[in-house]
């Protein structure tokens, strides 16, 4: 099983050229859960409202509306990067079975959720299942979330 690159939003990539998403040390960045019955589309998802219906139900070690995630910009010579802690899950009960996670702002203005980017989790593509007393982790680094070159 591998996870594919995450894959951002449309509406995510303009409002960051517009300045919409500042993703600063106030913004609250949640990552969700989605079941298999998401379908992602790049251009017309905008909201996480308008994908909630897919999201993994509150139980077996998951909260619905996801895990809200530390956040940083690592500054090198020549490259800028968000970076976050991973998201993990520590599934218990039946365990946490899901297909995509999605990543968000949660702190937008008029709390309307604006979406970052999504990842396949098993590229098979397959749902992945977190037994009782294991996490279910993102290594969002190894999965490409942000990364700018300076000029």
């Amino acid at each position: 099983m591998a996870a594919d690159a995450m894959i951002l939003y449309d509406v995510f990539s303009q409002q960051l050229g517009r300045e919409g998403h500042s993703l600063n040390a106030g913004d609250v960045i949640k990552f969700a859960l989605m079941d298999s019955g998401y379908t992602p589309n790049k251009v017309t998802d905008v909201t996480f409202s308008v994908i909630d219906a897919d999201e993994l139900a509150t139980a077996n070690g998951y909260t619905a509306g996801g895990l809200t995630i530390a956040t940083t910009w690592i500054t090198t010579a020549s490259i800028l990067t968000f970076d976050t802690v991973d998201p993990v899950w520590n599934a218990t009960g039946a365990g946490i079975t899901c297909r995509w996670a999605v990543g968000y702002n949660s702190s937008c203005a008029g709390g309307i959720n604006d979406l970052i980017g999504y990842i396949l989790l098993d590229n098979t593509p397959a749902d992945v299942t977190a037994v009782a007393g294991t996490p279910l982790t993102l290594q969002l680094a190894a999965l490409g979330l942000l990364t700018m070159q300076k000029a």
